[in-house]
Parts: C-alpha cells; sequence; structure tokens
C-alpha cells in the first residue's frame, strides 16, 4: 500500500477551507502541485485538478481542452467539489483537491465514456535508479522515489506493478539488460506478471538535476523517449502523463484482461512483495478454476503459513499464486469440490474472515 507520511504546510494552512484525507486509491482525489496559493492560483489548481479527474475517469485528455468548454468546466469544478486542503510530500507543496463521485455523470456531456477499472492493465515497471549508488526504482529499495512515481501514476489513473525481485526475477533480468531495453526478457518478465504493458529505464541524478531514458512496451509494440533534465516531482509527472497518453488510447475500449499468470513460487522468494492492485472474482461455476484473494498478509511468514494451509485442505488438489501486493496475496485454487461448497468451507475457517467484496482477511 502506498504509505503517504505528509504535514500541513504551516505557512498556508489557515487558507484550507476544508479538510482533505490522503486516499491513495481514490479515483476522485487528485494531487496539483502548486507554487502559489492566491485565490485566483487555488481556483485554477482546482480546475486543473477538475480536468485531471474527468480525464482520468474517461482515459481522454483531448475532450476537455477545447477553449469553449473552459467556464462550464470552471464552473462544474466548483460544483463538484468536495474538499481540498494543502499538503507537503515528500518537501513538494500540493494541493490536495476531492470531487464528488456523481462526477462521472457529465462524462457524455463531453462525448466520452468511462474507463472502466477492469480495462486498465497493471504497468510492469522495471526501473533503474542511479544515485550515489545503483538499485531498482521499488518501494522496497527506493522508497522515497517510488512514493513519488506512484503518485504521479495516482494522477493518471495509472496503476504501477513493481517486480517481485525474488531469484527468478534477478535471474532473468539485471541492471544492464534492463538499461538496454532487453525486449525479449523483458516480455518474458511480462508473461510471468500477467501485463501487456512493460515500462523500462534509467533515471539518474546529476548535480541536483533528474534526467532518464524509457522504453514502453504496449502489446509487444515498443516505443522509446526521453526525460529532459528536471527537478524529480516534475519529470515524474511528466513521465506519467506521457505513459497515459499512450496507453489509454489502446485500452480504453479493450475488453478486461484474462487471467492466466506464471506462479511465483515461494522457494524463490527473497524479498518483499510488490504493490499492486488485485481484482478478485469468486465464480459460481461448478470446478471453475477457484480465484482467492486474501488481505492482511503482511510478510513472507503470512504468506508461507496461509499457503501451507490452503494446501492442506481436503478440498483443495492444488495451489497457485497469481499476484502478491504488500497486504495482500491472490491465489488460484484448483478443487476437488465445487465452488458454492468450497467458499462455505472458507466462510467458516478459523484463519480466514469473508469480506463484503468477495475477498477474505487472513487471521494469524
Amino acid at each position: 500500500m502506498l504509505k503517504l507520511t505528509v504535514f500541513l504546510l504551516c505557512s498556508i494552512v489557515s487558507l484550507a477551507t476544508f479538510a482533505a484525507d490522503i486516499q491513495p486509491n481514490n479515483p476522485y482525489q487528485v494531487f496539483v502541485p502548486i507554487t502559489q496559493t492566491d485565490d485566483a492560483s487555488r481556483q485554477a489548481a482546482i480546475k486543473q485538478g477538475f480536468i485531471q479527474v474527468l480525464s482520468r475517469r474517461s482515459g481522454n485528455r483531448k475532450a476537455f481542452s477545447r477553449p469553449e468548454q473552459q467556464a462550464k468546466l470552471q464552473a462544474y469544478a466548483t460544483q463538484y467539489l468536495q474538499q481540498y486542503e494543502y499538503r507537503k510530500i515528500q518537501n513538494h507543496p500540493f494541493l490536495v483537491v476531492s470531487f464528488t463521485p456523481d462526477l462521472d455523470s457529465l462524462l457524455p456531456n463531453f462525448g466520452v465514456k468511462l474507463w472502466s477499472d477492469e480495462a486498465r492493465p497493471a504497468i510492469l515497471s522495471w526501473i533503474v535508479l542511479e544515485k550515489t549508488s545503483t538499485t531498482w526504482l521499488t518501494p522496497e529499495e527506493a522508497g522515497p522515489e517510488t512514493e513519488l512515481l506512484n503518485l504521479a501514476a495516482t494522477q493518471q489513473g495509472l496503476n504501477l506493478l513493481f517486480p517481485v525481485l525474488d531469484l527468478d526475477d534477478r535471474q532473468l533480468l539485471n541492471f544492464d539488460e534492463v538499461s538496454k531495453g532487453n525486449k525479449k526478457l523483458l516480455q518474458t518478465s511480462a508473461t510471468r506478471y500477467n501485463t501487456p504493458v512493460i515500462l523500462s529505464g534509467v533515471l539518474s541524478e546529476k548535480v541536483g538535476q533528474w534526467q532518464a531514458k524509457w522504453k514502453l512496451l504496449i502489446n509487444g509494440k515498443e516505443q522509446s523517449f526521453e526525460s529532459q533534465p528536471a527537478e524529480l516531482t516534475l519529470l515524474l509527472q511528466d513521465l506519467m502523463t506521457n505513459v497515459f497518453n499512450r496507453v489509454a488510447p489502446v485500452f480504453v475500449n479493450a475488453p478486461p484482461p484474462q487471467t492466466v499468470s506464471t506462479p511465483i513460487t515461494e522457494a524463490s522468494k527473497t524479498s518483499e512483495p510488490p504493490p499492486s492492485s488485485i481484482t478478485t472474482t469468486i465464480p459460481s461455476d461448478s470446478k471453475q478454476p477457484f480465484t482467492l484473494q486474501v488481505n492482511n498478509v503482511n510478510n513472507l511468514q503470512d504468506y508461507a503459513k496461509l499457503q501451507q494451509y490452503l494446501k492442506e485442505l481436503p478440498q483443495v488438489s492444488q495451489v497457485q499464486t497469481l499476484q502478491i501486493t504488500p497486504n495482500s496475496v491472490s491465489f488460484q485454487l484448483t478443487l476437488k469440490t465445487d465452488n458454492v461448497s468450497f467458499t462455505q468451507v472458507l466462510n467458516n475457517s478459523r484463519q480466514l474472515t469473508p469480506n463484503s467484496d468477495n475477498t477474505y482477511r487472513y487471521v494469524p
């Protein structure tokens, strides 16, 4: 889970008339970078945030850029405004703005439809970070930079997926292969993580400025581009805007992807798992593959115990790990019984507590 440790800017806290809770997964909340805090700048930032949310919800930025629409957009931004607050994240000032979910009803007025969450691909991110030393840009190895990258992606409605960096990953790809943009190896890694989109590149800091070279693979088609020297926050925002502009047109009207993944084995794990988003459904048809998402799995010990528990259930013949996040695991189970009966077994389990969204909470 993206953890945002934020503090109010004391010098401007009196200007925040609404208190905005930080909700990283809220699609109606946006973080707008600011340099000024006067009324005119705040109104401009709220409008900018409103357009950003509309673009994120529809996957279409051009629909909200026509000059004749700007006065209407400003009025809508005020009408659908829920709350705002000035915040500082990683020493960068933002106006955090939240809008009401019913703004989705405005999309047909601009000739666009909702871009469903199911149609948004996870973007596998293989990024080399060069500072005083070379490391991977992942939450475990580069927390502050990854936080800003995740924030920039969230603003565009994009879902980043970081590699587990276990033994299998490290044997497949190293710093040099990612730096060269080895297409064949990157696509092999994407098969394991079941995603059609890969972002790879090298992000480096030189004399207080950041620059980068990127490669984006979408359904096997390769695109390369560069980020010119800039402050890190601005560079990452520009990167994710660029990725959005290339990814959204391909997937806005695409059908939801099928869930097929190469197993991540327990024996290969050598590091903490990455953040990502998992959608889980429990099928009702008899003898169909049973997909199970369990949260409150906070470390590898929890994961190992949960996996062993599932393997020992008499109704289960095979356990396959599909995907892992810092707090949850998604499994695909092959059953010896029907899915409805097995759901009843899970609901009566002491190790698993059912949630309202067809997921379960692990009880250690």
